[in-house]
């Protein structure tokens, strides 16, 4: 008897064998068992290579596939080796989806992927390729990556973002390690216009919002304090 599969996807399947004569004098009686094509057996996706670049406030990861045999999606998770379980409250790794990239269908040529991970904390983390085959919905892990986003070198303000602002703007802030800051702002004649607000932030890339929606329109100064460290930087409110 034999039995042919068009096309079966790559994996691990279970051959159940059963006999469907009488046995004789209920006794063992021997089989073969022949398997053919195995070495054909079609995968989704082969990825030559896929590998993580981590820097301060992002990583880029980057994959190259070899063949691409079905049309899908390409889905990139991360977690964060250092989270715990909010029941166990044990270290756990629990992986988010980033975002998903439409993959080339059927093509025999290689591809590159790449995506840039807004990650702001430091520590390490793991990323996750997979690949959803749009006709039957499997996901397939592909690559899995882990990665130590570095800390930044010392307390510092990268940038406020707009200036000059209009309704809103942020203060990017890099912190070396775990630090309680104050934030404040005022205007020209040293009036208070944000009162000082505390935070405790981890090691990594900060954002920290200030609304100007209803700020004059006119020159301020965002301070930011971390103990004796303290940051000043101008900023233009249309």
């Amino acid at each position: 008897e034999q039995i042919f599969t068009e096309e079966a996807p790559a994996g691990t399947y279970t051959v159940r064998v059963s006999h469907k004569a009488t046995l004789h004098n209920n006794a063992p009686q021997s089989f073969s068992l022949l398997l053919t094509g195995i070495e054909r057996a079609k995968t989704s996706v082969e990825i030559d290579s896929a590998y993580a670049e981590p820097a301060i406030g992002s990583t880029m990861v980057t994959w190259e596939t070899l063949v691409e045999n079905r049309p899908g999606h390409f889905i990139i998770e991360r977690s964060h080796a250092e989270s715990t379980s909010a029941i166990s409250g044990a270290l756990s790794r629990q992986f988010a989806k980033v975002v998903e990239l439409p993959g080339r269908g059927n093509t025999a040529a290689g591809t590159t992927y790449a995506y840039s991970d807004a990650v702001y904390l430091t520590g390490q983390y793991v990323y996750r390729i997979l690949f959803v085959g749009a006709d039957t919905g499997t996901r397939t892990l592909l690559r899995e990556l882990e990665v130590a986003v570095p800390a930044p070198m010392s307390f510092a303000i990268q940038t406020i973002f707009p200036n000059p602002a209009i309704d809103e703007t942020q203060v990017v802030v890099d912190l070396p390690e775990e630090l309680a800051l104050t934030y404040a702002a005022f205007d020209l004649l040293g009036r208070m216009v944000v009162t000082p607000t505390k935070a405790a932030l981890g090691a990594g890339r900060h954002f920290i919002p200030f609304d100007t929606a209803t700020w004059a329109p006119g020159i301020y100064f965002i301070r930011i304090s971390a103990g004796q460290q303290h940051l000043v930087r101008k900023l233009v409110v249309m």
